[in-house]
């Protein structure tokens, strides 16, 4: 595909989806979506979505993950809410997400990265003053590596089906949103849609973010 020869100026955390482009990186556009779809009615325009971004030549394709509703019958036993179990893997997972920050800090730094996209699936409830439980360890981490990476910092999650795009992390030491530190959150179901993101470390706004949706496809092409 048309734009993969730019991949090389990306670094990939796998636990995360950390990117950072290193000073020599082309300014960079790419597609994200998630959560979606929930319904065999959004198959179709979700597909509509990825054809469309594969036609704009988006050097690869982000989906953040969730496919199908909560109250869709699972029938893996690992997703059991009651698992005693379940605390315990918690716990494991959080503390790799974090060293996985903390490592995209490192690599950052190291090879000279000028702007760093990180990618979660789970809304970090920024809007709440209290972190709840479940994300106040990975809060600190990300407030953490904003002191030990000086770059602009884009996060992308889904979560909550709604479109944002904000700087939603506050900075202890001032009580203000971190200037560099930017939150997108993609559409979801059952408003299927996408964002494309383009990342320029030179311009004034490093993150460009423009949301589409199959509804405005159709009105484009007409």
């Amino acid at each position: 595909m048309h734009g993969f020869s730019r991949l090389h100026h990306i670094l990939f955390l796998v636990l995360l989806g950390c990117a950072a482009t290193p000073a020599s990186a082309a300014p960079l556009r790419f597609f994200a979506t998630g959560d979606a779809p929930y319904a065999p009615a959004e198959m179709p325009q979700l597909q509509r979505l990825f054809v469309a971004a594969i036609v704009q030549w988006t050097p690869f394709l982000v989906h953040l993950g969730d496919i199908k509703s909560g109250s869709t019958p699972c029938a893996d036993n690992g997703y059991r809410e009651d698992d005693p179990a379940a605390m315990d893997e918690f716990k494991r997972r959080d503390k790799v997400n974090r060293a996985a920050l903390r490592r995209a800090a490192r690599l950052a730094n190291e090879r000279g990265a000028r702007a760093m996209v990180l990618l979660f699936h789970a809304d970090p409830f920024f809007h709440m003053n209290r972190s709840p439980r479940g994300f106040a360890a990975t809060r600190r981490a990300l407030v953490r590596l904003m002191a030990e990476y000086a770059g602009p910092v884009l996060l992308i999650h889904g979560d909550t089906h709604g479109f944002k795009h904000d700087r939603p992390l506050i900075d202890p030491g001032t009580g203000l949103p971190f200037p560099r530190f930017v939150r997108a959150e993609v559409p979801g179901s059952p408003v299927v849609g996408g964002i494309w993101v383009s990342v320029d470390p030179d311009a004034d706004e490093p993150f460009a973010v423009e949301e589409v949706y199959p509804l405005s496809l159709d009105v484009l092409e007409k």
